[in-house]
């Protein structure tokens, strides 16, 4: 069940939607209306005078009627003034209906503009996905089991489209993919978890990956990073992944993910409320992990690494300590001011042996890093630190493509000189103020001048409730805007 284009129906759907144009309803404009009996048609046409519907924006109009003893229902979803549409819109009138529609479901309107393919591949995923592996099952009421798990099988007539795959829906699939990593229990998703997820993916879609343990992430000196970890029963692990679509070039675009699989804070902890969620920590690895998939599976003709450093932050007789000073891989020694700034760490480590043991062309960090960059964008804009504004206005308009949003933050030498250290060569936090770009300072110590973008996808990538277009749980968002961006669009 998913998402389709058909050359022609050949079943009895559960329900037809019908996308209209505001104050576009008539005889001419809704070819649907051909198939119908001149005693429906009338009984249709009464109905949306008598419910006064004209098409207005998220405007719904249901009806019911009875052809040679088929019962017929149509769905009209009002999309508002042509001239007015947006692709946000426009996927906030299909979804707002389509997500609560299960079976056969045939999608139809009044103009081929309002249909966007990939656009209703990504919806049908969304309004598919679940994660309740974890809920029991009632086998004594098999029915309601069964109804439960149905799922919604869309489908688009056009006769003239030949594509055999549809991007929209294998990047769907590969979000999905994505939400089960993050939404997995923390003890359900360690780090040493994570790396054989990431080697299973790596076969199943065809990329290499390799993964390094304890003891090898001690020989590469990556010390920031094993000090995050060292507090947890549940080892660290490398993991580095590599795709090569273009054998002609040696350069490759860097991916970093932090894989932070739990975060208590370290012994600077979070309250209880705080942590509840904080198995989401690892979702800029997840994306990685993603990206890895989707590249693979459209053979896309880039070259790609990506490295994430999974552990997890939790407190212990070893844990690391605010005051105490470590060296990061690269060298640079750092005073620790708050042990909850600990995804910095990792990721300055996972940098650093990205770009010492590959040739590196531009390289992308993707991190849940601060709760402030919610307060500063909420939860719909990912903020972006960049050392190169014309790779932002590239990964932007990957955005677009998809309805994801993004904001250019400040980089200002003023939030540099808020992380120097009196005893160190920097300090991992500066406090609250300005807390997004003096995280995104600290990593730009580490990039070696290379162009860099640093996403901050601490908003963006999890809903404690259900939001617009996604359900409760991880979002999967970035992961398509990358995709496009690496693919080249």
């Amino acid at each position: 069940m998913g998402f389709s284009v058909i050359k022609k129906t050949s079943k009895n759907y559960d329900y037809i939607v019908l996308l209209v144009e505001e104050d576009k309803i008539k005889d001419e404009d809704i070819k649907f209306f051909k198939n119908l009996t001149i005693e429906n048609k009338k009984f249709i046409e009464h109905l949306i005078k008598k419910e006064k519907f004209t098409g207005k924006k998220n405007e719904i109009l249901s009806a019911k009627y009875c052809d040679e003893n088929i019962i017929y229902s149509i769905i009209f979803v009002g999309v508002g003034k042509k001239k007015f549409l947006s692709y946000d819109s426009l996927k906030n009138s299909i979804y707002s209906v389509i997500k609560n529609l299960k079976g056969n479901v045939l999608i139809e309107s009044t103009d081929s503009s309002f249909i966007d393919i990939d656009m209703l591949g990504i919806l049908v995923e969304n309004a598919n996905y679940n994660f309740n592996k974890y809920k029991s099952i009632d086998k004594n009421n098999k029915k309601e089991t069964k109804k439960e798990n149905k799922k919604l099988n869309l489908e688009y007539l056009n006769t003239k489209f030949n594509s055999e795959t549809i991007e929209g829906v294998e990047l769907g699939k590969i979000t999905n993919i994505v939400r089960d990593l993050v939404n997995e229990p923390a003890n359900f998703m360690t780090p040493e978890i994570l790396a054989e997820n990431a080697l299973i993916l790596g076969k199943d879609y065809g990329f290499q990956v390799e993964i390094h343990d304890e003891s090898e992430i001690e020989k590469l000196n990556m010390t920031a990073f094993l000090s995050v970890g060292r507090a947890s029963v549940n080892r660290p692990r490398l993991i580095v992944m590599k795709y090569t679509g273009n054998n002609s070039s040696k350069n490759a675009i860097g991916l970093v993910g932090k894989g932070l699989c739990y975060d208590a804070g370290g012994l600077s902890i979070k309250s209880t409320g705080n942590m509840l969620t904080m198995k989401s920590d690892m979702t800029g690895a997840a994306t990685v992990i993603g990206v890895m998939c989707a590249l693979a599976k459209m053979n896309i003709n880039k070259n790609v690494v990506s490295v994430i450093a999974a552990c997890e932050n939790v407190i212990g007789g070893n844990a690391y300590k605010p005051g105490d000073i470590i060296y990061t891989m690269a060298g640079k020694s750092v005073e620790i001011t708050n042990t909850d700034a600990e995804g910095r760490l990792t990721l300055a480590d996972a940098i650093t042996y990205t770009l010492k043991n590959n040739k590196i062309s531009e390289i992308i960090d993707i991190a849940t890093l601060t709760g402030a960059v919610i307060v500063a964008l909420g939860e719909s804009i990912t903020g972006v630190f960049t050392n190169t504004y014309s790779n932002f206005e590239k990964l932007k308009n990957a955005g677009d493509k998809w309805g994801e949003k993004y904001w250019n933050m400040p980089m200002d030498d003023e939030f540099k000189d808020m992380i120097k250290s009196c005893i160190a060569d920097i300090k991992n936090s500066a406090g609250s103020f300005g807390g997004p770009s003096t995280g995104a300072k600290f990593l730009e110590e580490f990039i070696e001048n290379k162009p860099w973008m640093h996403l901050d996808i601490a908003g963006t990538s999890f809903r404690d409730v259900d939001g617009k277009y996604y359900k409760k749980g991880a979002t999967g968002e970035v992961l398509k805007t990358l995709y496009t961006y690496i693919k080249g669009e």
